[in-house]
């Protein structure tokens, strides 16, 4: 009755969430990639959260808890693999070695606009009149445990390695009244242990780490990691090693990828589905033609996930790039949704007025939007209850938008359809078609109706149909299709869809606690993914420590804070998650102190 007033309905929705959409997209691609926090990936409730949970009953800040799988900024790892034999053979330890100290040299000098290069491979940056490099800054460095760690590979392959044979996951080394371990659970790879004194015999993989300490000048870190990574790839290892890299630069630029990808893919959707409109209204009858009423169903479903987008960036809902892929999940199905509303809206009936008749036109176009809605909604919120933040996320996004644009579809498309059919009961449009009976409509008892009119001045179209049979070509069909309608056939398709249905969720229960790998996340084509795939496959064997994150304002010093978390400490010290108390409580009683 109204169209127009159903078309601004949703154009101001549009033009109220369009800011908030845009800063949720900027903030995607400028700040940090978000997709790389292990909360998201972590299931909730698993050992690792029921760890943190205890722990953070003992510190007075609730602790601020962190893990090594995305690894931090200022950490740098390299994977070599001996392809011939184990990382302990003499001539991989000496490669090792004069590697270890290629990189430890590598510096970078800094001074105003110019760049100095001292030799072909290492270059060299200037930065107020001082080399950076891993060397000079752990000599700058003072006591930092968490920093310029000496290479545990290199002292197991020393004479102490002899003195105090390689265990794992801890190397306990003795000497005297002192004793310190060293967590090496996850410096080896394809592993070869002694089952009875938990000696290292051979292992595949060793890890070359730098923990290198944080530069204050964002640029001048930005610089030298763009030098690092260039002079890792211009490494050309012998041909019985292999070299993965992993440094917090290339992670953040692999993650990118998949932003920067699925905004490359954004045209190639738009020219399909424009193609779509234009195809799929060829070859058609004049009343059928409507290319731009199939453009106005892929605008409506457009700018509904528009304002869905923003709609929850505005209510707090962190936009994640996994959520990206929604526009092409809802667009597909949406587009459908379309055709069949243009399918039901382009006939008149006869005999009946012509408000009427576009009523149960626009009724049927809804209930046929609707019907395809409703499972697709209800599939994605049953997403939304996964122990995975991001499968809650993600889902969520989709069902947001699923439900924004079936309202669009109705209010917005909707308008566009009135607006077209009142259009054609103005003209003259001379056509034969063929359509089921409609005697529900027509106060006729005829089953069939040479000419129907739109109104009494204007005449639109002839239809011819049969009451009974309907279209001539769908005949041959029927027997076919009384089978896939038939009681036994419904029963057996239900039955296995919930055998299906069973058997997943027995599965997913079984392995839920694994988690989605990080690998999974990523571009199969990057570094960072390759890096991760082998750290997956051959460094499962050892859980990643925890990290506990203190600051100095809390009064840590305190009888009572000291014995609660001498108490954390009798608790945890056995949880696969947490490290042994001699590997970080002296640290601890220092920073007291």
């Amino acid at each position: 009755m109204h169209p127009v007033t159903f078309l601004l309905i949703p154009v101001c929705f549009f033009s109220l969430f369009l800011f908030p959409f845009i800063s949720a997209l900027q903030q995607l691609f400028n700040e940090s990639s978000a997709i790389g926090s292990t909360n998201l990936y972590s299931p909730d409730h698993s050992p690792n959260y029921a760890a943190k949970q205890r722990m953070g009953l003992y510190f007075p800040d609730g602790g601020h808890f962190s893990d090594r799988t995305f690894l931090s900024s200022n950490l740098r790892v390299l994977i070599l693999e001996s392809k011939y034999g184990s990382v302990f053979d003499e001539r991989f330890v000496t490669y090792y070695a004069q590697l270890r100290g290629q990189l430890e040299n590598i510096s970078v000098r800094f001074h105003l606009l110019w760049i100095v290069r001292r030799s072909s491979v290492f270059q060299q940056i200037v930065h107020n009149g001082k080399t950076i490099s891993y060397a000079q800054q752990c000599a700058d460095q003072t006591h930092n445990d968490l920093h310029c760690l000496p290479d545990a590979f290199l002292m197991a392959n020393s004479p102490l390695g002899r003195l105090f044979p390689l265990t794992i996951p801890y190397w306990n080394i003795s000497a005297f009244k002192t004793r310190q371990s060293i967590y090496v659970g996850l410096l080896f790879g394809g592993v070869h242990v002694d089952p009875k004194s938990q000696h290292l015999k051979a292992a595949r993989f060793v890890k070359m780490p730098f923990n290198m300490p944080p530069l204050k000048d964002q640029k001048a870190e930005a610089q030298f990691d763009r030098y690092w990574s260039e002079t890792i790839r211009t490494l050309k290892p012998p041909r019985f090693v292999g070299i993965t890299t992993w440094d917090h630069g290339q992670h953040e630029t692999d993650m990118k990828l998949i932003t920067i990808r699925t905004r490359r893919l954004l045209p190639l959707l738009v020219a399909a589905l424009l193609l779509f409109c234009t195809v799929s209204t060829m070859r058609r009858e004049r009343a059928f033609r409507k290319p731009l009423l199939a453009l106005g169903g892929v605008v409506s479903a457009g700018c509904a996930i528009v304002t869905s987008f923003g709609m929850l960036h505005t209510i707090g809902i962190q936009l994640i790039q996994i959520a990206l892929i929604t526009p092409f999940l809802v667009l597909w199905d949406k587009n459908k949704g379309s055709v069949r509303s243009e399918s039901t809206i382009v006939f008149t009936c006869s005999d009946i007025a012509s408000i009427k008749c576009h009523n149960y036109n626009f009724r049927k176009s809804i209930a046929s939007i609707l019907l395809t809605s409703l499972d697709n909604v209800m599939v994605f919120s049953v997403g939304t209850l996964s122990v995975f933040p991001v499968m809650r996320i993600f889902c969520l996004y989709c069902a947001v938008s699923l439900l924004i644009v079936f309202a669009f579809q109705v209010t917005l498309f909707g308008s566009f359809i009135v607006i077209d059919t009142l259009r054609l009961c103005n003209e003259s449009v001379p056509i034969e078609i063929c359509i089921p009976s409609i005697k529900q409509f027509s106060s006729s008892p005829s089953s069939s109706v040479s000419s129907s009119t739109c109104s009494s001045a204007s005449t639109i179209r002839k239809i011819k149909f049969s009451g009974r049979r309907g279209c001539g070509f769908l005949s041959p069909l029927s027997s076919l299709w009384s089978v896939f309608e038939s009681w036994p056939f419904v029963t057996l398709i239900s039955l296995s869809y919930m055998i299906y249905v069973i058997v997943s969720v027995m599965i997913l229960n079984n392995n839920i606690e694994i988690g989605l790998l990080p690998s999974s996340l990523l571009p199969d084509d990057s570094i960072t993914y390759s890096y991760l795939r082998q750290h997956e496959k051959y460094f499962w064997e050892y859980n990643i420590p925890m990290e506990v994150l203190i600051e100095g304002e809390y009064q840590y010093s305190t009888p009572i804070t000291r014995h609660n978390i001498l108490r954390a400490v009798a608790s945890i010290e056995n949880d696969e998650h947490t490290l042994e108390a001699s590997f970080w409580l002296s640290d601890f009683d220092e920073f007291i102190r």
